[in-house]
């Protein structure tokens, strides 16, 4: 039997997959950028977030009466969204890697926990560490005194050890 993907007919018209339906997917963190035809192609960007090509007038509507209302102002020109639930950080990067392969990629404006950035805000954005580098630099911060106090610890009972051993050698536990 042949896998077939999940679809249900509303009102008549073909309904797309429910994982791409609007309001499964909302865009998080967007980032606007502006594109060459045929330069960026919609889809996901692997592990970091999704990028799609945009009607402009159909954005603006969309964003209306949003938190996101107040980005409509950038979507002249071609107009790529890039999102991500996740790293913000993690996009950036990878948008800013993008934008330095191809010189007709640039950015136009970005939001990032509801704070619209402009092109210094997402390339500042891009130079932070990411996710995983922090939460290692956090741990080994939270782990230092620890490892330090095992460290105290065992000196005491390895001192004792290199005492006793040397009594020994020198036959000073002999009565």
């Amino acid at each position: 039997m042949a896998a077939r993907k999940a679809t249900a007919k509303v009102q008549g018209r073909r309904a797309r997959p429910a994982d791409t339906r609007r309001g499964d997917r909302r865009p998080s963190k967007p980032i606007l950028g502006r594109a060459a035809k045929g330069s960026v192609t919609s889809g996901e960007i692997v592990g970091v977030g999704v990028v799609n090509l945009v009607k402009n007038t159909l954005a603006k509507r969309a964003l209306k009466g949003t938190s996101f209302e107040v980005l409509s102002a950038h979507f002249e020109g071609t107009t790529a969204v890039a999102y991500t639930e996740s790293d913000p950080v993690a996009l950036a990067k990878a948008l800013t890697v993008y934008a330095k392969t191809n010189p007709t990629f640039t950015f136009k404006a970005g939001m990032v926990e509801g704070r619209v950035i402009d092109l210094s805000g997402i390339t500042a954005l891009a130079t932070l560490p990411s996710k995983e580098e922090i939460f290692s630099k956090l741990l080994y911060v939270i782990n230092a005194p620890a490892q330090q106090l095992v460290t105290v610890l065992n000196a005491v009972g390895r001192n004792l050890a290199v005492v006793v051993d040397q009594g020994v050698k020198e036959n000073k536990f002999s009565a």
